[in-house]
């Protein structure tokens, strides 16, 4: 599924109704006809065709199968509360030049691949604990392929760190 403003599911199918990413609850894909749906573990995608940029995991866990956001000039934020997290098994991947802002106790355990832009958080976690960038071991920073720089930025009020071994 691509929130590509609208997001996209395998199928074809788009997001164009911004705000609340929930399962099964509200029509937001493909021009409203369609919902995520845990069960289908969509690949989600959020890229600059948005209307709007600012998305709120609601009414329960999100369990997509991947997650990639391909920004260039939008900016992209991502909040999460307990009990309305991006959680299993994926990771997020950002690409473009854009900005990701994340918040929330994410469960997700994937790698956080950020090879392009800047991804900001506002709080740091380890490996195993939940947190904006999910609970996964491993962060890795740029895209060596193609010779481009990507940011972490940590915006929290005290001195963060991380135990997730970061490339």
């Amino acid at each position: 599924m691509f929130y590509r403003g609208a997001a996209e599911k395998s199928g074809g199918e788009r997001w164009t109704h911004p705000t609340f990413w929930d399962n099964n609850t509200t029509a937001n894909w493909n021009g409203g006809a369609a919902k995520y749906i845990d069960a289908n573990h969509d690949n989600v995608t959020f890229d600059d065709s948005a209307s709007s940029t600012n998305v709120v995991v609601t009414g329960g866990n999100v369990l997509p199968s991947t997650v990639v956001v391909d920004n260039s000039s939008q900016n992209y934020t991502i909040t999460s509360s307990a009990g309305n997290v991006i959680a299993g098994t994926t990771g997020l991947e950002k690409n473009g030049d854009g900005k990701l802002t994340l918040s929330g106790p994410n469960s997700f355990t994937g790698t956080v691949r950020i090879k392009r832009g800047t991804v900001s958080v506002n709080q740091l976690s380890d490996s195993g604990v939940a947190g904006p960038l999910g609970a996964g071991s491993q962060i890795v920073l740029a895209d060596p392929t193609v010779g481009v720089e990507a940011t972490l930025q940590y915006t929290g009020a005290a001195d963060g760190s991380t135990n997730r071994r970061s490339q």
